[in-house]
């Protein structure tokens, strides 16, 4: 009889790329729960390498993705010393490959957010829907890698995606329309991603899956060769060190 592994779960979404190839996406991120101090660690450890006065400093700040991204809140945030994307490039596969020792996988459902100038809503997978996608896949991975369902779980959502997923995450754990009897039995707890590293793996997972799709497709559109973009190629390899499953 096998022991039973007591597993958590976090969730996170994100709208990634521009006007006509932008993707949402949901990613999520399994880990042990006697694990959890460990990727504290793994954080800290990242940011000693990359961001030493930070670290001096015993300030261990949120990473979020679209922060980091962009050049002009970078340089007046916490991770200052991060002054070029080759500095953020190092840091985020320094992380990534830290992650990958506690998170044995991430989970990324992606979908094409085509918004066009005579609708209001965009045309696409909802966040629930994408969130349900992501969880049956979670389900399935889980039952091979831990022998446990996903359902029986704690899902740790970010605070902020309650609005964007339409309705309160405990009525989520009771909507079995699309019949994937796990969402039933979730047990979903709001999180403030700021203090909660696994909402933050959730993150970076959902945008690196995100902002890859949205890449791919807008060098596919322009007849460019995608594979050979070093934007592209950033990207798939940080999927890799996560050992990212993608949808």
């Amino acid at each position: 009889m096998r022991r039973e592994v007591p597993v958590s779960m976090a969730a996170d979404y994100g709208e990634v790329g521009i006007e006509a190839h932008r993707f949402g996406a949901y990613g999520i991120a399994p880990i042990r729960r006697d694990a959890e101090r460990q990727l504290e660690r793994r954080f800290r450890e990242a940011i000693r390498k990359h961001a030493p006065s930070l670290h001096l400093s015993g300030a261990f700040p949120e990473v979020h993705m679209q922060e980091l991204q962009s050049g002009n809140k970078r340089a007046k945030g916490a991770f200052s010393e991060l002054k070029s994307f080759k500095d953020l490039d190092r840091f985020l596969r320094t992380l990534c490959s830290e992650i990958v020792r506690i998170v044995p996988f991430v989970i990324v459902v992606a979908s094409h957010l085509n918004k066009s100038r005579e609708s209001i809503q965009p045309s696409g997978d909802s966040p629930v829907e994408l969130l349900r996608q992501a969880l049956w896949t979670a389900d399935v991975l889980m039952a091979s890698h831990w022998y446990k369902r996903a359902g029986s779980h704690v899902l740790r959502v970010d605070r902020g995606d309650s609005f964007k997923l339409g309705k309160p995450p405990i009525e989520l754990a009771l909507d079995a329309s699309h019949g994937l009897r796990l969402v039933s039995e979730c047990t979903f707890e709001l999180r403030d991603s700021s203090v909660d590293r696994l909402v933050q793996v959730a993150d970076i997972a959902a945008y690196i899956g995100g902002r890859y799709m949205a890449l791919k497709q807008e060098y596919q559109q322009v007849g460019a060769e995608w594979e050979e973009s070093r934007r592209v190629r950033v990207g798939a390899e940080l999927s890799s060190l996560l050992d990212m499953r993608m949808r």
